[in-house]
């Protein structure tokens, strides 16, 4: 039986605050180089790199960007899927003080090009199979110096023209005019309840705290150091993948398998192949805080819990409503503080998110046990979570209202064992217009050729990225529930969808 403990942690380490993300990284990259271990490996092709390789590529591109006019302060984008240069490109714009802001490669052309406008990268990385989409969303932004491409295609500056540029200095790699505590390492973009993506500002100070953190010997993933092999499953572009697998495993010297993209057979032959280190652990964190709850190593006795603040990290529950603190399985909303947690909002007030005690308010319903673990519950923002990627509610409800069929729409997160939360409408159909279910979800997931009556011409509405796709299914209904303010009730459609499922799964 455990006491009642709202401030357990992981434990305390000691975090350095006068030090860049490049300084924590380039002397264990040295080291790990000097013992000959093996950093990255191209899952299609078997291709080996080593620390030694890695560490000179990282340099090479820091200095070639210094060479092109690259500045500290200076924002380069990263549009790509999983490739054994993306760290390369991330950590050689980061060593010279550069900010690296990441976009998923399924984003819209038109997603891409409000990221750029809005965080004011001139500098980009892509690959073959975005140059397309990537190009057009940078037509009309002025200031564009460069934009290279992994895969060294005719169309952009190859990227290896700065992983072979050898005439680096050694004072070109000089960081020392960084500022951990206000100079921006990372700066991605998490969608807000409004729709709009918001640039979150992740300090040096923030990322290397998230490194030590994750790196502390409680922490499953880390029990030996230097000696694993890692799948990333995960996306580079999205926080909890960036922080993993391009930094936290290469400062512990381990090696990462790489493949563009999920494919279960790969993915299979890869564990055959390389014996895995697997970790099956329930975790939480937002891009805007790091990793902020995770499980020690030996606990088997969590039952779903998401585990204990990370070190030198403060969580407790409130009363959404009064703000007073909550005691053990009552339920309320998660505030964390601590060392990771973002400075702020790009271009916008981050003061509805932390408060003056620098408490931010994640918008999770949670609870701690009396051992002090926490337990996700649900949120209490609308954002849907479909395999880790944001979906925004109104965005499509948005989508939906453009047909000529919808006269309103209301659209939820299904729970799903796989993917976490499927993305579900409830569509009001308009008077006297008629269009079937599979219709609507056509519409929405593939696009659909409409006639334009200003242009007099046919034109293809855009589909919506993958991710956004609407795998819940379409339901017709009369009215969709709204509060006297106006606000979908989307907990009353959640509950009726789920309602009706359960009825279905009897029959």
């Amino acid at each position: 039986m455990c006491s009642v403990n709202t401030r357990r942690t992981l434990g305390p380490v000691h975090i350095p605050d006068d030090v860049s993300v490049w300084d924590v990284l380039q002397t264990k990259l040295q080291a790990h180089g000097e013992r000959n271990r093996i950093a990255l490996i191209d899952g299609p092709t078997g291709r080996r790199y080593s620390y030694r390789e890695l560490l000179a590529s990282i340099r090479n591109v820091g200095s070639a960007l210094l060479r092109r006019g690259f500045r500290k302060g200076d924002i380069l984008c990263i549009v790509s899927g999983n490739c054994c240069q993306f760290p390369v490109a991330l950590q050689g714009a980061i060593s010279i003080g550069g900010t690296v802001t990441t976009c998923n490669p399924q984003s819209t052309m038109d997603d891409i090009r409000i990221q750029l406008e809005d965080c004011g990268a001139r500098w980009i990385v892509t690959s073959a199979d975005n140059i397309g989409k990537v190009s057009n969303a940078i037509r009309g932004i002025n200031g564009i110096k460069e934009m290279f491409c992994f895969d060294d295609s005719g169309d952009c500056t190859p990227f290896s023209e700065l992983t072979s540029d050898v005439s680096r200095t050694t004072k070109s790699h000089g960081n020392g005019a960084v500022d951990p505590k206000t100079d921006i390492a990372l700066l991605l973009y998490s969608s807000g309840t409004t729709g709009k993506p918001k640039g979150i500002l992740r300090t040096h100070y923030a990322i290397v705290s998230d490194i030590y953190q994750l790196s502390h010997p409680s922490v499953a993933y880390s029990r030996s150091p230097g000696s694993e092999v890692y799948l990333a499953i995960l996306p580079f572009f999205h926080a909890y993948g960036c922080m993993l697998f391009q930094l936290c495993c290469l400062l512990n010297g381990d090696t990462v398998v790489v493949y563009p993209r999920y494919n279960a057979a790969s993915f299979v032959k890869s564990i055959q192949t390389y014996k895995h280190h697997l970790v099956l652990a329930a975790v939480f964190g937002m891009t805007e805080t790091g990793t902020i709850l995770m499980p020690e190593w030996d606990d088997d006795s969590s039952n779903g819990s998401v585990g204990i603040p990370a070190s030198n990290t403060e969580c407790k529950i409130v009363d959404p409503q009064t703000g007073m603190e909550l005691g053990p399985y009552q339920d309320g909303e998660l505030l964390v503080r601590g060392p990771s947690v973002m400075i702020g909002y790009l271009n916008r007030s981050s003061a509805a998110d932390i408060d003056s005690d620098h408490w931010l308010h994640t918008g999770d319903m949670a609870h701690y046990d009396d051992c002090g673990r926490f337990y996700i519950v649900d949120r209490y923002k609308q954002l849907l979570k479909y395999n880790g990627y944001q979906v925004v509610p109104s965005y499509l409800e948005n989508v939906l209202l453009t047909h000529p069929a919808v006269a309103d729409a209301g659209v939820i997160g299904l729970p799903d064992l796989r993917a976490g939360e499927l993305p579900a409408a409830f569509v009001v159909p308009k008077a006297g217009v008629t269009a079937s279910e599979a219709e609507i979800r056509t519409f929405v997931d593939s696009g659909c050729q409409m006639f334009d009556m200003a242009s007099d011409l046919y034109v293809v509405i855009k589909k919506v990225a993958p991710y956004n796709r609407l795998r819940g299914g379409v339901t017709f209904i009369e009215k969709v529930p709204r509060s006297p303010s106006g606000k979908i009730l989307r907990r009353q459609l959640r509950d009726e969808a789920l309602k009706k499922r359960n009825t279905i799964s009897k029959l």
